[in-house]
């Protein structure tokens, strides 16, 4: 059976993609717990609400790593794709405008941020002691 674009872009998922599954073992991994996921207006993909830490797992094809397009019906991909940044950009915003602190990474980055993601918690965690 032959799928048609529509159903091939279904089947793709906006939520536990494998790659926010693995940084969710990691974090795991390295003792952060307490995170809520998919969390608030801008669906952060981890948060730590209390603490005002987001991280999103941004898909390169997605948020237009590439500045590729698709062959067929470019106008509506890049309408899509530039939409898509603007709204990335616009949560960066109003998340940071409201004291968060906002950590993004490519799913085709070869290591998550555990680093930044462990300084950001611990940080924010001593300032509540």
């Amino acid at each position: 059976m032959t799928l048609t674009r529509g159903q091939t872009m279904a089947r793709i998922r906006s939520k536990n993609t494998k790659p926010e599954i693995l940084l969710r073992r990691e974090l795991r991994r390295a003792g952060l717990t307490g995170y809520r996921l998919h969390w608030g207006p801008y669906h952060v993909d981890v948060a730590w609400p209390g603490l005002k830490v987001a991280v999103f797992v941004d898909g390169a094809y997605w948020h237009w790593k590439s500045g590729k397009l698709p062959k067929t019906n470019k106008a509506f991909w890049r309408k899509k794709f530039r939409r898509n940044v603007a709204r990335a950009a616009e949560a960066n915003e109003a998340l940071r405008r409201d004291g968060w602190v906002v950590i993004r990474y490519w799913d085709t980055d070869k290591k998550t941020p555990i680093g930044r993601i462990r300084r950001a918690v611990s940080t924010r965690r001593k300032a509540c002691l």
